[in-house]
């Protein structure tokens, strides 16, 4: 009896302790406020203000102060926390995000911005104008303009310009995104201008304390207003999410811009249409400086572009896409001086046009080819100087090169073809084809060089000239109609006479 008495007594003050330990985690304070803010390393020392609604803090520091090297005092809500730690020194020349943390683990930012009056006079009221925080929705025509700031605008979580109204951004204004979290996204009937000069480019950049890549968004549109522009601009460390720019059924131009860090690629395209695409340097991008899910986006793109150190150093094509669909059933690739990485088909058909100019390297992923069809063209005339080159985008796989048939037309000249399988470098049907080919190698082939698929030959145009063979497995050339491999052209085409029905 003595022992359940001994046990009931036990259990009473377990279940004490255990509602007594609730009680507190219950009770523990959620309050995160930034009560007071200084720069305690200046003489008179200079009192922050504080919008509590908008989280920022402004402080106006006196003419000539180093803003590299400030040191804070701050006082938060009792049992929270800030970082940076108050006394700590801090380099405001950009806004300066500080986390308060609050006793039940709940946070708030709060985004500092010092800048100098302009009279060489104390700090405080009659300076440049405040820095201004936006977020939300936009849906009125507005225009940001340079306050003169080391950060004017402060852009926290997601921006979106919406309705009809249209963004533009002046020549010379730097706006910081707070976070991964923190973009700009242009309205399918709304619009974004960004006007940097050459020598005043607009800046989007994102946390002070972050220079990772990915620190802050992207800028998406899904807009195809003819006035959507970026001309200017200098793009650092964004792209947590794909890209830095992302175009969703869009239209832009871009121009004289620098996207220099991304966690993905520098821009990205679905279905969408880059008007003009000169001047660009696009680097450090852990994925490649251009993806496309169509050719639209990079029918525009110039001579000239810069593309240097990103993981992927290619212009992407993800799709299989058909150029009888674009604009005039027409695609011209140009030369970039980085390759372009075809993961899926192109298929000429119905009638269009594929031209590939001098100096294009095209590489292509396991199963990507070129395919003609449907009384369409192919025209990669390549020179001396600048031949075209079709390889695969590893030792180790192999590409299905280029298909005529169908009463197509193929000139291919000044080319290097390598690192094919299924067959052949070049398949060539006999339906009222008509094939050129003149100064051609054709190497590492998986099985032929050319493959010439048909029964006699008599519906096909062909020529060549100074075509060269190596490394071919399972012989340079197969007729069809023959059941053999042979070493070199026939003397003329077709092999077998015969009248066409």
């Amino acid at each position: 009896m003595k022992s359940l008495k001994l046990f009931l007594l036990g259990l009473v003050g377990v279940l004490l302790c255990i509602t007594a330990c609730s009680k507190d985690d219950d009770d523990k304070s959620s309050a995160k406020e930034i009560k007071s803010f200084q720069i305690i390393s200046l003489n008179p020392v200079v009192n922050g203000s504080i919008d509590e609604k908008a989280k920022t803090i402004s402080v106006t520091v006196p003419y000539g102060s180093d803003v590299k090297a400030m040191k804070t005092k701050i006082i938060v809500s009792d049992k929270a926390t800030v970082n940076p730690a108050s006394e700590t020194v801090c380099d405001f020349t950009n806004a300066y995000p500080f986390v308060v943390t609050a006793e039940d683990g709940t946070t708030a930012t709060y985004v500092v911005t010092v800048r100098t009056s302009t009279n060489g006079g104390e700090g405080g009221e009659g300076g440049n104008e405040q820095q201004k925080v936006l977020n939300g929705t936009m849906s009125e025509n507005t225009t940001l303009k340079d306050l003169g700031l080391p950060i004017d605008y402060v852009i926290d979580g997601p921006f979106v310009i919406d309705g009809n109204a249209c963004l533009t951004i002046e020549a010379g204004v730097t706006i910081a995104f707070t976070g991964e979290g923190s973009y700009i996204w242009v309205g399918e009937n709304a619009g974004l201008k960004v006007l940097g000069e050459k020598e005043k480019p607009v800046m989007f950049t994102g946390p002070i304390n972050n220079k990772n890549k990915g620190s802050w968004g992207y800028i998406e549109f899904t807009s195809k207003r003819n006035d959507n522009q970026l001309k200017n601009v200098i793009f650092e460390n964004g792209g947590s999410r794909d890209a830095v720019i992302y175009l969703t059924n869009a239209k832009v131009a871009i121009d004289s811009c620098t996207i220099d860090g991304s966690l993905g690629n520098g821009i990205y395209a679905y279905s969408s249409e880059i008007s003009s695409f000169t001047g660009n340097t696009i680097k450090n991008c852990d994925g490649a400086p251009v993806e496309s899910n169509n050719l639209e986006a990079y029918q525009n793109v110039k001579e000239g572009n810069v593309y240097s150190n990103n993981n992927e150093n290619v212009l992407k094509l993800t799709n299989r896409v058909a150029i009888a669909d674009m604009k005039n059933k027409k695609a011209v690739l140009k030369h970039q001086g980085i390759p372009y990485l075809l993961e899926s088909p192109i298929d000429v058909d119905n009638a269009s046009e594929l031209t590939i100019e001098p100096g294009v390297t095209i590489q292509m992923a396991a199963d990507a080819f070129i395919e003609a069809t449907g009384a369409s063209s192919i025209i990669m005339e390549g020179t001396a100087e600048k031949p075209i080159n079709i390889t695969s985008n590893s030792e180790k796989v192999y590409n299905r090169g280029i298909w005529v048939q169908d009463k197509c037309i193929a000139s291919i000249k000044n080319v290097n073809i390598s690192m094919t399988y299924d067959n052949q470098a070049i398949y060539i049907s006999d339906d009222y084809t008509d094939v050129i080919l003149e100064n051609v190698n054709i190497s590492k082939c998986r099985n032929y060089g050319v493959y010439f698929n048909n029964e006699t030959n008599s519906h096909m145009k062909f020529s060549q000239k100074n075509v060269t063979f190596s490394d071919c497995a399972d012989g340079n050339i197969y007729h069809n109609n023959k059941g053999e491999a042979v070493s070199e052209f026939a003397t003329s085409y077709p092999i077998v006479e015969q009248d066409a029905e």
